[in-house]
């Protein structure tokens, strides 16, 4: 019912320096100090986003997002954030929902802009790649681009293009017919991504690295079933944390495969179900209510009104692969 396969890591999102200079006009800080939560942009943050590690970004962004009362583009920012920091561990799901939220929060500015295109090429990193939301999201980045840095979108886009091997047009910023269909093939390929500078730009590409296998996993549900299928799962909230995490309901559709979620390498617990199917174990039992959640795991939990008892399907993870492959059949 198993089996594993393995995918080249998902590097951190392209626009991860671009963002920081668009987003972030800050002082320096010590490396690895937590600003104050609650103070706004006036801290400094670029440290923490470039140096954290994403798990600990995610959190510290829930943590301010939970906590303060913000105008919305600063919220909108706390959003964006997050989400390259999910982007980063290759949870596209919840990367494309924070990307969502910023843009519902300031639809017109930069953050909206950058906002679109990285949830663009989220879009393309699903499976299958959703290749025309994803062009429809970077042209709408592209429209909004509004930014005085001296940094062009277009030209970054077109230059990322260029340098994976599917653009062989001037990188002029006019994203038309030409560049378009460049970007379908790219997204179509999967978006792979190298950090490329766009000429006229005073930004620094990030060096690429080779890096140790990650300490996440991407659990991809292939259901070769003719019904979509809903997934809750148990897995620990981060490498070596003894807190565990329990998510759902995250949907896959008949007869397709895709990334439903990222969790720390190790033990996974697992139960899905369609209308006429159920797939379970008896390795635990967790309580989960009827919509979507995320909890944190208490001993001597009893199920709540509106939560069913599951019994889930233990699969552990201790090998080098980058992806967990789950596949349902009838």
């Amino acid at each position: 019912m198993t089996n594993a396969a393995t995918r080249q890591s998902r590097p951190w999102t392209a626009w991860i320096c671009l963002a920081v200079l668009v987003l972030a006009s800050l002082t320096t800080t010590r490396a690895n100090a937590a600003p104050a939560h609650c103070k706004g942009y006036d801290d400094d943050i670029e440290v923490m986003i470039t140096d954290w590690e994403p798990i600990d970004l995610i959190d510290w962004m829930t943590e301010e997002l939970e906590r303060c009362t913000k105008p919305n583009l600063d919220r909108a920012k706390d959003y964006y954030w997050r989400g390259t920091a999910y982007s980063q561990i290759g949870d596209s799901g919840n990367a494309i929902d924070d990307y969502t939220r910023a843009i519902a929060l300031s639809p017109n500015s930069n953050v909206a802009s950058l906002s679109y295109m990285d949830r663009g090429l989220e879009y393309c990193h699903l499976k299958p790649p959703e290749v025309e939301r994803g062009l429809k999201d970077s042209m709408q980045g592209i429209t909004l681009n509004t930014d005085k840095s001296g940094v062009d979108e277009a030209k970054f886009l077109q230059a990322t293009l260029a340098t994976e091997g599917f653009y062989t047009g001037p990188i002029d910023g006019i994203f038309g017919p030409r560049s378009q269909a460049a970007f379908r093939d790219y997204c179509a390929a999967g978006a792979p991504i190298t950090r490329v500078v766009p000429p006229g730009t005073n930004d620094s590409p990030v060096p690429a690295t080779k890096s140790e296998p990650s300490t996440y996993v991407t659990l991809e549900v292939c259901n070769r079933t003719y019904e979509e299928v809903y997934l809750v799962f148990a897995a620990r909230k981060a490498p070596g944390s003894s807190t565990w995490t329990l998510q759902g309901w995250r949907n896959v559709p008949a007869n397709q495969c895709k990334d439903a979620a990222t969790f720390a390498r190790g033990n996974l617990y697992l139960y899905a179900e369609s209308k006429s199917f159920s797939w379970s174990g008896s390795a635990r039992t967790y309580c989960a209510p009827n919509l979507a959640f995320q909890r944190d795991l208490i001993a001597g939990y009893t199920c709540q009104s509106g939560e069913r008892l599951l019994g889930f399907y233990e699969a552990e993870v201790s090998d080098s692969s980058d992806v967990f492959t789950w596949t349902l059949t009838e």
